[in-house]
């Protein structure tokens, strides 16, 4: 009898073993050692259930995932963990051994999340070094996408200690006039539900990815039904994606909670529950009437957040490349970015800034994925699925956290550690900002999911390295907690607030960046700078008579007579294969009395959000450029998708992106900024200093005045350039996920795109 026509699951708390089969079992052995059943009784099933004493076996763990061998006569021998995973229905919290995990996950499975054995390792090695690379940074969990896991995967997860999450898969398929029609495959759901329900890193068993409304199609209640049937101690789960808060056909949900940017005004996107009216209820119960309420869904099933933290950042294409020529053993082709994207530098001449591209998008990717995971961490979710953990192999987008070869890429496992582990120190914050000399308050938190989870710690606080204060004696409990509220005084510029908070078995540590400024009075311009927000012919004019203006440039002020190509800014990660910003770059050294260091932090948020930022890649002069910003160099998928364009096209990847940017027109000299104005104290800082320094800036870079004339006529007659479909949904920034309307306001019928 082969394995797969048995099903073996524990009872931890009881120290018991199940075994289901459908005849008896004779000569059991576990470890080569013969054992007897306490008793056997006959399911309804016709199925006979054979319990074993477990009080001598080990545990499977994440951390110790000790394996045992399990043969008997007639059934080939195999090897299974002793551990239990479940949800509680009504309960946030996934229960692994009867205590709650965190769960952290990844993704492999389809191309567009894969990567090949580019050394010709051998396989069960191939797969080893992922899941160990994987868990040196934190995850404990992957998700194939669409995708059943090969065998020797699954081995090499028992025997490291990963969890995955099969997807069986289902389709769509299009009948009369477009319509949607859901088909699935049951015999492959039944088919690996069997192969693998004996697997200990086996946690999950989906039926498919994003599919709506799963709760109120009978088809995906048959297949639940079925899956807890054959394997009642995994979960089950309908889709990863969507779904009705209330349904009852998953025992975990896996919901689309990942676009926006959770900071600022975003900052409460995981404790909202927009993404659940998406698909309302089961019952069909109205989730608001205008004006009267708005019902809050309240998912009764633990909640992943699905997709998380695709945020992307630019890698150095020479080493890339290098390590494609010194390290690929197999016969394959080198993927085309990699010989594209390099000509596309050479021909924009991004050759000398391309090192501090690299730099501040990867500053920049740091910075967001540490707030995405702290914020996550202080909602009541129970973990996330990210994209992805390695960078793929076929597309341009760079949103691993190692490369195709599973080696080190942007973060350390010492600096991920701190963001991505059983436990977690979190601080709450509105703001990174305040003036010098202000006493703030803020809350520290816990994030507790480590063994023991009952125990006992010192909370120390320290500015700068240098020690403020210790709380003295502080007990844990599972889950999230709130340690304490601390106060401290901001000094004037960078600073570092660090948190230790030690333990008998381990020192957890956590670190956040503010800044103090000082307060400022009304700003004042020289007189012998003109400041403006408004570009028209009257100031043209006064370039053309040999005045110095500064001008403060939105596209959007309908004042404006002339229209300077460039696009809308969001404080926001480009996500995959949209958006505009991944970080800046601060090229001279007075700005960084401002913003504190060479690459934007948190702290230029108030200048970039809703900003505009110039594009000069068609500018017909060379200007002086103080601070640009840093686009990304992936295409938008509907170019490929709905208009069969595959090459990288110049206007639409890195473009070069200005936010304060100076020449000299004729007889004048015009400097133009782009940041905000509002009444945040760094704007205030950062114009003020530009009404203090422009002045004695000498601009050496020079355009004839007839020339940027036509330059802004022309642009201007041409219109404002529109971003592509992905950029922009990006750039809205309205919507968590794209919708139908969306869609249809792009002009792309979904339904025609294959």
């Amino acid at each position: 009898m082969s394995s797969n026509e048995i099903y073996l699951y524990s009872n931890v708390n009881a120290a018991l073993l199940y075994v289901e089969t459908d005849s008896p079992l004779k000569n059991v052995f576990i470890d080569n050692k013969p054992v007897q059943p306490l008793y056997t009784k006959e399911l309804p099933d016709q199925q006979l259930q054979s319990v074993f004493s477990a009080a001598d076996l080990s545990l499977w763990s994440l951390d110790h995932p000790n394996l045992h061998t399990f043969s008997a006569d007639g059934i080939d021998s195999f090897r299974f963990g002793h551990c239990e995973l479940k949800t509680v229905d009504y309960s946030k919290h996934v229960l692994f051994n009867e205590a709650p995990v965190y769960l952290r996950g990844y993704i492999r499975g389809i191309i567009a999340h894969e990567h090949p054995n580019l050394e010709a390792l051998d396989p069960l090695e191939f797969y080893r070094k992922n899941i160990r690379q994987a868990k040196r940074f934190g995850f404990n969990l992957v998700r194939f996408h669409s995708t059943i896991p090969d065998e020797k995967f699954v081995q090499a997860a028992d025997e490291l200690g990963l969890f995955i999450h099969a997807e069986i898969g289902f389709a769509y398929d299009y009948g009369k006039e477009g319509k949607k029609n859901l088909s699935m495959d049951n015999k492959a759901w039944i088919e690996t539900i069997k192969k693998y329900r004996n697997h200990p890193s086996l946690a999950i068993f989906c039926i498919g990815n994003e599919m709506h409304n799963a709760g109120k199609i009978p088809q995906v209640r048959a297949l639940y039904d079925q899956g807890k049937k054959l394997a009642s101690h995994k979960m089950i789960m309908d889709n990863s994606g969507w779904g009705e808060y209330d349904r009852s056909s998953a025992d975990i949900f896996a919901q689309h909670i990942a676009y926006f940017f959770p900071y600022k005004h975003h900052r409460d996107m995981f404790i909202q529950d927009d993404c659940w009216h998406k698909n309302g209820s089961i019952s069909g119960l109205p989730m608001s009437q205008e004006h009267q309420y708005r019902r809050f869904a309240n998912p009764l099933r633990p909640t992943l957040a699905h997709e998380a933290l695709h945020y992307i950042d630019i890698i150095d294409y020479k080493k890339l490349e290098q390590k494609f020529k010194e390290k690929v053993r197999m016969d394959i082709k080198q993927p085309r970015f990699l010989t594209e994207i390099p000509k596309l530098i050479k021909r924009k001449g991004l050759d000398r800034k391309f090192p501090d591209y690299i730099a501040a998008s990867q500053q920049f990717r740091r910075l967001c994925t540490k707030i995405y995971l702290e914020r996550l961490r202080l909602s009541t979710l129970a973990g996330f699925e990210m994209l992805q953990f390695a960078d793929c192999y076929k597309y341009e987008n760079r949103n691993g956290i190692v490369d195709c070869f599973d080696d080190d890429r942007i973060f350390t496992p010492e600096w991920m550690s701190r963001i991505n582990a059983n436990t977690v120190l979190l601080i709450d914050t509105p703001e990174e900002s305040f003036a010098v000399g202000q006493s703030v308050q803020i809350p520290v938190y816990l994030s507790h999911f480590a063994k023991p989870i009952n125990t006992i710690g010192d909370l120390t606080v320290y500015l700068n390295d240098k020690e403020l204060f210790k709380i003295p004696q502080i007990t844990t409990i599972a889950g999230l907690q709130k340690l304490a509220d601390i106060e401290f005084k901001i000094q004037e510029g960078k600073q570092t607030l660090r948190v230790t908070f030690t333990t008998k078995e381990k020192i957890y540590e956590n670190s956040w960046d503010f800044w103090g400024y000082p307060e400022t009075s009304k700003i004042q311009f020289p007189d012998d700078i003109q400041f403006t927000q408004v570009l028209n012919d009257s100031v043209l004019e006064q370039l053309k008579q040999g005045q110095t203006i500064l001008l403060n440039y939105h596209r959007d002020n309908k004042e404006n007579q002339y229209y300077w190509p460039g696009t809308l800014d969001r404080f926001k990660p480009c996500i995959w294969d949209r958006g505009s910003n991944l970080g800046g770059i601060i090229n001279e050294p007075w700005l960084e009395k401002v913003f504190g260091e060479k690459y934007f932090n948190l702290n230029a948020q108030p200048l970039v959000e809703g900003a505009y930022k110039l594009n000069l890649d068609h500018f017909p002069g060379k200007g002086h450029e103080f601070i640009n910003g840093v686009d990304k160099p992936v295409r938008d998928r509907m170019k490929g998708l709905v208009q069969n364009i595959k090459d990288f096209i110049d206007d639409d990847t890195l473009r070069n992106f200005c936010y304060l940017f100076g020449i000299k027109v004729g007889a004048g000299t015009l400097f133009v900024s782009t940041f905000q104005m509002n009444n945040s104290l760094i704007s205030k800082n950062y114009h003020q200093l530009l009404a203090e320094t422009l002045p004695s800036i000498k601009i050496t870079e020079s355009i004839e005045f007839d020339k940027l004339k036509s330059y802004l006529e022309q642009s201007t007659k041409a219109g404002v350039i529109k971003e592509d479909t992905m950029n922009h949904f990006w750039e809205i920034d309205n919507k968590m996920v794209e919708d139908t309307l969306f869609w249809e306001a792009s002009g792309l019928d979904l339904s025609k795109i294959k």
